[in-house]
């Protein structure tokens, strides 16, 4: 409690001086409340080991203080102060310095950031992609997986969290050229210790524009080690560069629009002479139109990634699939490891994360086999389309977006895996239709991942990843809604998984199977104050079951209460 107090403290002297003299100063707050009671029951044979009911919960505040000493300058510190229920008069109360930053511009000319920087190029350069398990969750489920993302600062914008610099500049001309624009950055993902050498990621890009129609763009990215900054003689040194092209032009009632980027990687260890030299490219094109009057947009694209094509910053994966999760990590009366599932996705964000990685991190076939590490995932080729539609009326949205890939090599045997990716939305406003003035929306989205491959016996692979949710919102009462949600994810057939060595090399084989079911049915009620401040109480209920996999079957129930206020 002290600390809290001399938090405050400060906050109020920094407060009046700024006041004193005139400067710019404001606050900046996110605060949570939540109450989890979950109860575990196995399927079968009981477990008369692990407790059956468990509670848990906290309360925080993230409080940014924003001092701006002129027009050109901004500076941002970030405190989150945790009481985790169940410690009394301040023995569970936390002090976290969340974020700080100070940004910018110099002469007029040059924008800057420095400390907590969030960045992102393009999708083979440096890119957050979202995984595809996470996709149409529902408000129900929503809810806890914005509060872990929030936590672990994951967002739509496919940004990357990371701390360094960024600066930006351009210039703009009057003849030949519209304008040039510079972005910088650099980053330090690793310090140096008796295991390792300093290892920072920095690049950069310059977008050229000509005839306010066409965009030339250059990406230069390294995620590289500082030699002599350790007793080790191995550095690593991966630069990753593309040139892109972007067109989009109006046409009476067409936008149309053309997309295309191609570039080389190169991952090296210098001063190890056992190391591989891996060396990859890629080249993607996309063109499409949308039409005005009918609000149709529809676009094509094709797409070949290398095998060895490594990039860091667009291929580190969100998800660490090796870990074990933290609520009822062991179960059954044998204490066993409990495989996370889709479920432990939504709660758990000791499951992501946050840190760029060398390679290709590990991935769970069940998950996401097709694309596994986003956009860039390397040895696939093929096509891709997406087709989206919304009435006039504004009454229903569609979506659909289908991929087709093979791999490049095979890994193994000659024969080729296919890919076949099918993910479709549709949302209808039943409130808009009737007229009401009360919002009335159900949410309906579909994916499938299909792995096939022809061959011997030993070569056939049959995969299918399916994810169906079917959500329902109503605002029966002023502000007051009703939720429901019912989420199915299955993962069923088999696949050879390939094992990779420290250079990330295929070195083995293994084979998989799954059965897997997966399940969430849930429902509650929101009532919101405003767009910034909700409270909600939700009721969830997760079966689990893979008969093939020898783990047991369980069934998780949970009541969850939350109070989130962004300001």
């Amino acid at each position: 409690m002290k600390k809290l107090s001399y938090t405050l403290f400060a906050a109020m002297i920094v407060a009046q001086l700024s006041a004193q003299d005139g400067r710019n100063l404001w606050l900046s707050s996110y605060s949570r409340g939540l109450i989890y009671t979950d109860e575990m029951k196995t399927d079968g044979v009981p477990d008369t080991v692990t407790a059956a009911r468990t509670q848990s919960g906290h309360a925080l505040v993230d409080l940014g203080l924003h001092v701006q000493p002129n027009p050109n300058l901004e500076v941002m510190g970030m405190i989150r102060v945790r009481n985790d229920f169940g410690g009394f008069w301040g023995s569970g109360v936390t002090f976290d310095l969340r974020q700080l930053w100070v940004r910018g511009v110099i002469a007029d000319i040059i924008r800057f950031q420095l400390g907590d920087i969030d960045y992102r190029m393009s999708p083979y350069t440096f890119r957050n992609e979202d995984e595809w398990i996470l996709g149409g969750t529902s408000t129900v489920s929503q809810t806890s997986l914005d509060m872990l993302r929030y936590d672990i600062f994951q967002n739509d914008q496919e940004t990357w969290r990371q701390q360094g610099l960024a600066m930006d500049f351009g210039f703009q001309f009057k003849k030949v050229l519209d304008e040039v624009n510079f972005s910088l950055f650099t980053t330090r993902t690793n310090s140096a210790d008796f295991g390792g050498s300093d290892r920072l990621y920095g690049g950069g890009m310059m977008d050229l524009q000509v005839a306010k129609e066409w965009h030339l763009l250059y990406h230069y990215a390294n995620l590289f080690d500082i030699p002599e900054t350790s007793a080790d003689p191995v550095q690593l040194n991966n630069p990753v560069q593309s040139i892109g092209l972007k067109w989009n032009r109006s046409l009476r009632e067409y936008e149309l629009f053309a997309n295309a980027e191609a570039g080389r990687s190169r991952l090296e260890w210098k001063g190890d002479v056992d190391a591989p030299v891996l060396e990859g490219g890629f080249s993607d094109v996309e063109a499409g139109l949308y039409h005005r009057a009918s609000r149709l947009k529809a676009s094509l694209g094709w797409r070949a990634v290398g095998a060895n094509f490594r990039s860091p910053g667009a291929q580190t994966k969100r998800i660490r699939f090796e870990r074990s999760p933290n609520a009822y990590q062991r179960y059954t009366n044998d204490q066993v490891l409990r495989p996370f599932s889709t479920y432990d996705l939504l709660r758990d964000g000791t499951l992501y994360n946050t840190q760029l990685e060398a390679g290709l991190m590990t991935f769970d076939p069940r998950y996401g086999n097709a694309l596994p590490y986003g956009t860039a995932t390397p040895n696939r080729s093929g096509v891709n389309a997406r087709v989206d539609w919304q009435t006039e009326d504004g009454v229903l949205d569609l979506g659909v977006r289908w991929t087709s890939l093979d791999d490049i090599a095979g890994q193994g045997t000659d024969e080729l895996r296919n890919f076949q990716l099918i993910q479709g939305n549709a949302s209808l406003h039943l409130g808009t239709y009737f007229g009401w003035e009360r919002d009335l929306d159900l949410d309906l989205v579909f994916s499938s991942e299909n792995t096939t491959r022809d061959g011997k016996a030993y070569e056939q692979s049959d995969l299918n990843n399916q994810l169906i949710d079917v959500a329902l919102e109503w605002e029966f009462f002023e502000h007051l809604s009703l939720l429901a949600e019912w989420r199915s994810y299955t993962s069923k057939g088999n696949d050879l998984f390939a094992v990779r060595d420290l250079y990330t090399q295929v070195t083995d084989f293994q084979e998989v199977q799954f059965d897997g079911q997966e399940q969430l049915i849930g429902g509650g009620m929101q009532y919101r104050f405003n767009q910034k401040i909700a409270a909600q109480l939700f009721y969830q209920s997760f079966n689990w079951s893979d008969p093939l996999s020898g783990y047991q079957a369980y069934r998780w129930n949970n009541w969850q209460f939350n109070f989130i206020m962004t300001l």
